[in-house]
């Protein structure tokens, strides 16, 4: 059997309870980086469709508002065909 004197058991005690923040800290930043994983992802799935778009509805002469109809008559009157050029059928 071990017997420690105060000095030595309080160093013990207070080295253990370093490792136990060192580890919460540790589970805390995990957990902050796998909570924003789906965020990242969501933004990377986004992004390029954002972007498409803005250089869609760039091109469109009638959805210049962010008005929702302004936007469904765009993707009317502006379908591109398979060959990639612009159908305009007004």
């Amino acid at each position: 059997m071990v017997v420690l004197n105060k000095s030595e058991a309080h160093d013990r005690s207070r080295k253990l309870e370093l490792l136990s923040i060192r580890i919460n800290i540790f589970g805390l930043q995990l957990n902050i980086i796998i909570n924003l994983i789906p965020l990242v992802l969501l933004f990377a799935f986004f992004c390029p469709c954002i972007y498409f778009l803005h250089t869609f509805l760039a091109d469109c002469e009638i959805a210049k508002s962010t008005c929702i109809t302004s936007v469904f008559n765009c993707l009317i009157f502006h379908m591109p065909n398979l060959s990639g050029d612009w159908n305009i059928t007004v």
